[in-house]
């Protein structure tokens, strides 16, 4: 199975990230070390894609020479690829569309070599895996329904960056499980907002929730491990917590980006 992991060039491979009260423990370096320790409960090939400010050629002219803490050296990703032979590509990219760009990256180079299994698109904001057969566990979950497109950890009811906030479910885009099958059917060519930069607002409306209501205007469904008996449809009720990002539930903050 085919994992697309994205990072951007300017983080520490060991890294906090705050997501309300909680602290999460992640970057590259924590997730390829955790996914080396926890068996996926199948085989993978990891695709490494590195965002940066700088195009493909421009990379590999600094991969030596740079001394801008914010661009580190290529040569470290190469480490890591020595270091983890689960990792079977790298590429670097410019920042266009950010996270939903490298996934449309990745599902390029995919479509390339002509893959037609499942694929995982992931960032490194991330805490775990935590346990062994994680990976098997979320495939699991998305075959376990109906002509399921898209299967995360967790799902947000609403668009949360806009007041009013207009009712649009959709998967949360740190952990996207889905299939070749599904994207070429819904992406033909690509996926959506991969040519946004600078407006993250639009492109969380464009591309995170785009991709989910394109994947549900095609008719197939979306669901997480957070409610494992709940999938939803357009035009179906929305039978979980109703109120946007239940990752600042106390309830649910265990859940919040955190990989079995």
């Amino acid at each position: 199975m085919e994992i697309i992991l994205n990072d951007w060039a300017g983080y520490d491979l060991f890294r906090e990230k705050h997501l309300g009260p909680n602290i999460i423990q992640c970057g590259l370096g924590k997730v390829l070390m955790n996914i080396s320790v926890y068996h996926p409960g199948m085989d993978i090939e990891v695709v490494l894609v590195i965002n940066s400010d700088l195009g493909e050629k421009q990379w590999f002219l600094k991969r030596i020479f740079s001394k801008d803490r914010h661009l580190p050296k290529a040569q470290r990703y190469f480490e890591l690829k020595e270091k983890y032979p689960f990792i079977k590509k790298i590429i670097f990219r410019s920042n266009f569309g950010r996270d939903i760009g490298a996934y449309n990256c990745g599902y390029q180079y995919l479509k390339k070599i002509n893959y037609h299994g499942d694929v995982l698109f992931l960032n490194t904001g991330l805490a775990g895996p935590s346990e062994n057969g994680w990976l098997k566990k979320y495939r699991d979950q998305f075959y376990s329904g109906k002509n399921i497109g898209l299967c995360g950890i967790t799902m947000n009811s609403h668009n949360t960056n806009v007041s009013p906030s207009p009712f649009m479910p959709h998967v949360q885009s740190f952990f996207l499980f889905t299939n070749m099958d599904v994207l070429r059917k819904v992406f033909p060519y690509n996926l959506c907002g991969v040519w946004i930069l600078h407006d993250k607002d639009r492109l969380i409306e464009e591309g995170e929730i785009g991709i989910s209501q394109k994947v549900l205007n095609k008719g197939y469904g979306i669901c997480c491990t957070t409610f494992k008996d709940f999938y939803y449809y357009k035009g179906a009720s929305w039978d979980i917590p109703h109120i946007g990002d239940v990752r600042f539930l106390k309830e649910f903050e265990k859940n919040a980006n955190h990989i079995y």
